[in-house]
């Protein structure tokens, strides 16, 4: 089987920054492509008409915690988070989206920012595809088109009864907020601490300590431990803020903007993270209020998918804090519990067919 490199085969449009955004539609204006349009089909922003690209084009993330994740596209305007790869005409476009689906991990795995991952160019243009002909071609994609067909129906039903089991969690979690419970400001309950980026990192090593990002940082999951280590020595000259076990990490910028977990041991986070610190059953409440309840303060930065919050914003929001801790926390974790064990069972089955997916394209 010849192959082909990729630089040979594609064109790179790359999003532009967009200073002037608009909430509702008017007309010669177009939604904003943003990395949340494509995963839900919802935009919130919309743009003068400029560089309009059309439905089903392939576009790659290249900013980012998800940085070298690659969809077909909505019309719209590109942010400037995105780049629209454009295949050659001689090629089939179709099989060369499965086929660079084929190496996403890959291409996500580069990563060339101390901050936040960010995608060249260059580090995908000596990646090698299989030259197949129009014919072959035309039969892998329906092969595929049908295969894919079939298991999405399957992962859209799972998707739904996990989204009616989370809805229901939320619910859940909501009502208990709304009876006896006093209001107070985060700041004045909190310890709130901003985070710094070091100017060394390394792999993990019992000599250092767990360097937390925004990227670390997953809804409902409290056991994020980062893939950066930094020395205890680093943590002073670096003026990194250390926190302890049970500190509260609150992603302040991407996709996780807002969501929190809990740090299960000591460790030192990013500017793109926040603590914040009570004791340990505040910390456990708050918890439980920001990812379940207060989910209504994020803004797009204009002209971008990055989403962002500050820690005056923080500070400054309230927080409501129930009036028996120990009888809420036991209540909560226990319909938690029964739920996420529910849910789990359904991404269970859900990676059992994403995995069959890549599969199907591994060998393209």
């Amino acid at each position: 089987m010849l192959k082909v490199l990729l630089k040979n085969i594609l064109k790179v449009n790359k999003g532009k920054y967009i200073s002037e955004t608009f909430l509702e539609k008017e007309q010669g204006m177009s939604p904003l492509i943003t990395v949340p349009y494509l995963r839900n089909g919802i935009t919130s922003s919309y743009v003068k008409n400029s560089n309009i690209l059309k439905n089903n084009e392939i576009v790659i993330i290249s900013d980012g915690a998800n940085s070298g994740e690659i969809f077909k596209s909505v019309e719209g305007v590109l942010s400037s988070t995105l780049w629209h790869l454009e295949v050659n005409p001689e090629f089939n476009k179709d099989l060369f989206f499965y086929q660079l689906k084929s190496k996403e991990h890959k291409i996500k795995s580069l990563n060339n920012n101390v901050f936040i991952n960010h995608l060249k160019q260059e580090d995908i243009n000596y990646l090698k595809f299989n030259n197949y002909s129009k014919e072959e071609s035309l039969k892998i994609v329906n092969e595929l088109n049908n295969k894919f067909n079939s298991i999405d129906s399957l992962l859209s039903i799972l998707s739904k009864k996990e989204e009616n089991l989370n809805e229901y969690l939320n619910k859940y979690i909501k009502r208990k907020f709304e009876n006896n419970c006093k209001r107070k400001r985060i700041k004045d309950l909190f310890s709130v601490k901003t985070g710094a980026t070091p100017l060394k990192r390394t792999k993990a090593d019992l000599k250092y300590i767990p360097l937390i990002s925004a990227k670390d940082i997953l809804v409902k999951n409290i056991n994020n431990i980062g893939s950066d280590f930094i020395s205890a020595n680093e943590v002073f000259t670096n003026n990194l803020h250390k926190v302890n076990k049970n500190t509260l990490l609150m992603s302040i910028v991407g996709h996780n903007t807002g969501r929190v977990c809990i740090a299960k041991e000591s460790l030192c986070h990013t500017q793109s993270v926040i603590s914040l610190s009570a004791n340990k059953e505040v910390n456990e409440v708050a918890y439980y209020y920001f990812n379940y309840v207060k989910n209504d303060w994020t803004e797009e930065r204009k002209g971008t998918s990055i989403l962002s919050i500050n820690s005056t914003k923080v500070k400054n929001e309230f927080f409501y804090i129930p009036k028996n801790i120990t009888i809420f926390l036991e209540t909560v974790k226990k319909k938690e519990e029964q739920i996420v064990s529910a849910i789990n069972e359904i991404k269970e089955q859900k990676k059992y067919l994403i995995e069959f997916k890549k599969s199907l394209i591994k060998d393209l």
